[in-house]
């Protein structure tokens, strides 16, 4: 017996998805017919494929349910692309995006200050930041490969995002308060 909540074992499971509204599964579909407008500049032109459709899709569940993501692959695929156009027009407004890139002289400090530009101190509790009551903070940082190393091989901004995941903040570099 072939249950609707199973994926079809004759497709590839990359191109179906479990349509939640339909309660069936669906394959990616590109859309309708995409014509560039001739307004248009050619930097800004983004034609969706259904891999782009994909990664959008993935990548807005994973927002909007509070999961961290990461994106990865080889350069020039759209990681950027999709990644901008999906938080900057497709999230509600309780979202506060933080769009970084890191450099080879990205220090620790620099992250610390762009993404705690965007929190505020909070009143019900002392010494801890966080966005807006009610919103939601979303951090994107572009080319989290591209800190260089120090003398013994560790990266520090990368140090300082991995502690943020796993203790959820860091110390204050001014008052050593935790935040």
């Amino acid at each position: 017996m072939v249950s609707a909540y199973l994926p079809p074992l004759d497709q590839n499971i990359f191109e179906v998805f479990f349509d939640s509204d339909k309660k069936m599964w669906t394959f990616w579909k590109s859309g309708p017919e995409y014509k560039i407008p001739k307004d248009l500049e050619f930097h800004n032109v983004f034609i969706p494929t259904q891999d782009s459709i994909r990664h959008h899709y993935v990548l807005k569940s994973l927002v909007t349910h509070n999961f961290p993501c990461l994106f990865y692959g080889k350069t020039g695929t759209g990681k950027t692309v999709i990644t901008k156009k999906c938080l900057l027009n497709d999230l509600t407004s309780t979202f506060i995006i933080t769009i970084t890139a890191f450099s080879a002289n990205t220090s620790c400090g620099q992250v610390q200050d762009v993404l705690e530009s965007k929190l505020e101190k909070q009143k019900r509790r002392k010494g801890v930041f966080g966005p807006l009551i009610g919103h939601t903070n979303v951090i994107f940082v572009d080319d989290l490969n591209m800190p260089g190393k120090e003398r013994y091989g560790a990266q520090p901004p990368l140090e300082l995002v991995r502690q943020w995941f796993a203790q959820g903040g860091w110390f204050d570099r001014k008052t050593l308060e935790s935040n």
